[in-house]
Parts: structure tokens; C-alpha cells; sequence
């Protein structure tokens, strides 16, 4: 008996599974991007032992592409691309609250990173943009040179208010 509900089970999946329709049906939709007509594909697919619909949105003209899969070998590189830029504008965040530290203590903007700085705000447009937005910035898009000149003159914003209240102090014990 426990043999018949195995077999019966297995039946059952293979039959399930050979009704998934995995090719799909295509139309054409509007691309939200370009405007132009991108295809739709709506299909079926099994993941984790489960069927579930998903479809893809492709547009030729433009290259838009969106998706509701569990897997997309197109949103994956999207998503590792941007997870760089999310990275590399993290890691100089941190390098703005480092120079306001250092010049706190007294020391000076180690010169190796305002280097690599100013070198990826100049050769890596997406990140300077995204750098701009998370600063709230407003500057247009590739502004790489008008980031540096952001951080060169709030660098000197910092020091100049560290010598003012060094000032001030000094006043006071006078």
C-alpha cells in the first residue's frame, strides 16, 4: 500500500509538472523607458517545488529589461553593478567622516585617498552621481569634478571652524 501512494505521488508530480508551461505567451506591451513596443513574456516555472507565474519585460530599443523571476541572470548583474556602486559610495562616506577626524586631531587628509578619491569621482560617473544624491548635493548628472570641489570646500569648511573655536578658546582664557 505504501508503494501504490509513492508511485501515485510520482505520477501525480510528473503530471503537474508536464502541464507547467514553461515557453509561455508573448505580446507587446509599451516600454516605460523608451515609449517604443518591448515584449512581454508571461510563463510558468518551477522553483523549490513550487509552479509559480512570472513574467519578463524586454525592450530591443532601449535595453529596459524587468522581470518578477526568482532567478535572472540580467537582474543579477544589475544588481552586482549596482551593489559596486553601493559600495564604493559607502567606503568614501566613511573617508568624509575620517577627514573631519583627522583634521579634528590635528593631522592632515592622507594624500593616497584623496588621490583614489578624486579618481573614482572623475572615472566612475555612477558612483559621483549616486554620491551627489546621498549628499542631497543637487548637482547634474556626471558631476564628478563638482563632487571634489564639494569635499575640497567642505574640507575647508572643517578647518575653518576648528581654528575658529581654537580661537575662541584661546580668547576666553586671555
Amino acid at each position: 500500500m505504501m508503494n501504490e501512494q509513492m508511485i501515485t505521488q510520482h505520477q501525480y508530480n510528473a503530471f503537474v509538472l508536464a502541464q507547467v508551461n514553461t515557453d509561455g505567451w508573448q505580446n507587446e506591451e509599451t516600454c516605460p523607458d523608451c515609449g517604443k513596443m518591448a515584449i512581454r513574456r508571461d510563463f510558468e516555472s518551477c522553483h523549490t517545488g513550487s509552479v509559480n507565474a512570472h513574467y519578463t519585460l524586454n525592450c530591443s530599443h532601449c535595453g529596459y529589461h524587468e522581470c518578477e523571476q526568482d532567478e535572472c541572470s540580467i537582474c543579477d548583474v544589475k544588481y552586482d553593478y549596482n551593489q559596486h556602486i553601493n559600495d564604493e559610495v559607502g567606503k568614501w562616506l566613511s573617508f568624509m567622516d575620517l577627514v573631519e577626524d583627522r583634521l579634528a586631531e590635528g593631522r592632515c587628509v592622507p594624500g593616497v585617498l584623496w588621490t583614489e578619491f578624486k579618481h573614482v569621482m572623475y572615472h566612475q560617473p555612477a558612483v559621483a552621481d549616486l554620491f551627489d544624491n546621498v549628499l542631497d548635493l543637487g548637482l547634474p548628472a556626471n558631476c564628478g569634478r563638482q563632487v571634489v570641489h564639494h569635499v575640497q570646500r567642505h574640507i575647508m569648511d572643517v578647518r575653518f571652524k576648528l581654528y575658529l573655536e581654537q580661537r575662541i578658546q584661546l580668547a576666553k582664557l586671555n
